[in-house]
């Protein structure tokens, strides 16, 4: 994976504001796409470029499946190295537990937050919710 470019921080805080009235919308803002775009804002690469487009919950888990992952958080710890949650910094990426058909979701550690995008838009859990982290 690419570093993070020298004005990262602006970037994904323009990033993040421009998600905050969207809706989620699988293929489109769902909380994968939401990560990767965070990831090409810091770094100016989308670690999902490659993956097949889709547009419900059957076309992601077949898009995710295409790749060879076994599941969401597979797929994160094939791009990214992982470390623990408390070395968790402002831009990695986390993967917390949810009731949603993944399991999981990601979302990008915003100070002790951790910003997601949920069923109702972006939302916000605690960094203590974390269940593991990534490094970008």
């Amino acid at each position: 994976m690419s570093a993070r470019r020298d004005n990262w921080r602006a970037a994904l805080s323009a990033y993040l504001i421009s998600m905050g009235a969207r809706p989620f919308v699988y293929g489109e803002t769902d909380c994968a796409r939401f990560a990767a775009g965070a990831v090409e804002a810091m770094t100016g690469v989308d670690p999902m470029a490659d993956i097949l487009d889709y547009v419900s919950v059957a076309g992601a888990w077949g898009a995710l499946k295409a790749t060879g992952a076994a599941d969401l958080a597979d797929l994160v710890a094939r791009s990214f190295d992982e470390i623990h949650p408390s070395a968790a910094r402002c831009g990695d990426l986390a993967l917390y537990e949810t009731d949603g058909p993944f399991g999981y979701a990601v979302g990008v550690v915003a100070g002790e937050r951790v910003m997601a995008m949920a069923e109702n838009g972006l939302d916000s859990v605690d960094r203590a919710d974390m269940a593991r982290a990534f490094r970008i």
